[in-house]
């Protein structure tokens, strides 16, 4: 059995339009998110390399061995 480009082609197309549709939902490289922007993309674990926010009733926890 040979396999070829076109026997993957339908499945390229559909993963480009869906990395697409994913990419326009992010923010730009080097761009700053708005908050809530942000928040969605933490709740995801999509990004956000600004620092996490510290709620006043959070605890420090610190893993033994870690």
């Amino acid at each position: 059995m040979t396999i070829t480009d076109e026997d993957y082609l339908a499945e390229t197309l559909a993963f480009n339009k869906q990395f697409e549709a994913a990419a326009t939902s992010r923010p730009a490289h080097g761009q700053t998110p708005d908050a809530d922007m942000l928040a969605t993309l933490r709740r995801n674990r999509l990004g956000g390399d600004a620092p996490a926010v510290r709620l006043p009733q959070g605890q420090a926890r610190v893993v033994p061995g870690g």
